[in-house]
This record gives C-alpha cells, sequence and structure tokens, in this order.
C-alpha cells in the first residue's frame, strides 16, 4: 500500500464562530469524511483564532468520488462554516521522508498519532541532498534535543483540492511531537533558518491535537 497522502486544511477563525465550528467538526464533519473512505481525521488548535485540520487519505480520486462531492449538498453548514474562515489555504501533500522518534528512516509512513505537531513551510531551490540532510541532521536533531518526538516528515505539495486551494509553499516539514499541549516550537525555529540560501518562503507554526478519528486496521 502507498504511503497516504497529508490533506491539512488550515486558517484563522472568528472567536465567536470556534466553538461551533469545533462542535459541527467532531460531532458531524469528521465522521462523514471517516465514513466516505478517509483514513483518519483530526482537529488541530494553533495560537490565537489559528486552527489546522489533518486528514491521511489513500489518494487525490478521493476528493472527486461522488460521496465525497455528497457532503457539500447534504450538509448545509459547511459552505456557512467555510465562508467564516479566513487565511484559509487547503494543502495536499505526499510524505518523501519519513523519520522515526530515533532519527532512523521508515519506507512506511505510520499513522500521525502524535498530539502537537510543527510545521516548517519553505521553497526549495537546492539539491535534494542537501534538504534531505538538513532533515535529519538539522531538523529532527534540534527538535529530539528539545523534547521528546514521534517522527520527522519531509511533506511535497501534489495536485489541489477540487474546490478549496492554497498558496503555501511547495515543501514543508511536520514534527510530530509525543507531549500534549503547545510544543515549544524555537528548536524548530532555529533549525528553519538552517536552511540557508536555497529556501524561500519559510514560516514556522505548531499546533495541538483536540479532536482525532483514525480508521482500524490502516496502519501498524
Amino acid at each position: 500500500m502507498a504511503n497516504p497522502l497529508i490533506y491539512a486544511p488550515q486558517g484563522n477563525m472568528g472567536p465567536e464562530h470556534i466553538d461551533e465550528h469545533r462542535n459541527w467538526y467532531m460531532s458531524r464533519h469528521a465522521p462523514t469524511l471517516m465514513g466516505v473512505g478517509f483514513y483518519s481525521a483530526r482537529m488541530f488548535d494553533g495560537v490565537g483564532t489559528r486552527w489546522c485540520n489533518m486528514y491521511e487519505i489513500p489518494d487525490l480520486d478521493i476528493l472527486s468520488t461522488p460521496q465525497y462531492k455528497a457532503i457539500k449538498t447534504n450538509d448545509t453548514f459547511r459552505d456557512k462554516n467555510i465562508s467564516r474562515f479566513s487565511n484559509l489555504n487547503v494543502t495536499i501533500y505526499t510524505q518523501e521522508r519519513i523519520l522515526d522518534a530515533k532519527g532512523a528512516g521508515l519506507d512506511r509512513a505510520p499513522g500521525m498519532f502524535g498530539p502537537a505537531i510543527s510545521f516548517v513551510r519553505f521553497d526549495w531551490n537546492g539539491n535534494s541532498g542537501e534538504l534531505q540532510g538538513w532533515l535529519r541532521d538539522s531538523l529532527w536533531r534540534s527538535a529530539a534535543d528539545a523534547a521528546p518526538v514521534r517522527s520527522v516528515r519531509l511533506l511535497e505539495r501534489t495536485g489541489e483540492h477540487p474546490e478549496l486551494k492554497t498558496s503555501y509553499p511547495h515543501f514543508a516539514a511536520a514534527v510530530e511531537w509525543q507531549n500534549k499541549g503547545m510544543p515549544d516550537s524555537l528548536a524548530v525555529e532555529r533549525s528553519a533558518k538552517g536552511l540557508g540560501a536555497a529556501a524561500s518562503n519559510v514560516s514556522t507554526e505548531s499546533f495541538s491535537k483536540r479532536f482525532g478519528l483514525v480508521r482500524e486496521g490502516v496502519f501498524d
């Protein structure tokens, strides 16, 4: 089985709407997505009004199935909820490299079960070897020295959602933390600065998990 794609909508939600958004997501939207074949559905809180949902999906085709398209028709709150977002970016990634808690490379992607996650987003004009070296020797090492990690992953954009778009850079690196709560992102920020002149549009952001569903039998 190919490694799942990472489907990651992120944005801002006004404080007057956030509770309604969370209740809808946990009670209706996430279970509905699992019902159309998503492998996982997770909600993360960022700083202030920031949020991130993260899904593991089998392929891009699932976003074009009749079952997925029917959500827009059957759930009238969906479009109302989307209209309340600002700075919405819906990005889909392949998992190009995965390092476990000890920094060893993995061929098969484990589920992203960690209670917190940090992202480094960037465009890259250097060679692949330099980027792989940064992931292992800088990002993983800096993160693992700061706090226990579950995984560090190099993600690359692939395709687009049929309706919702993104303006995020082409690459992202994700640090999956073991500890609950908002992670200390200083180690990630320091590592991001080490990407050097080959990187552009670099930003970092962290989130803590509020809710999650996982399909049984997909991940070991």
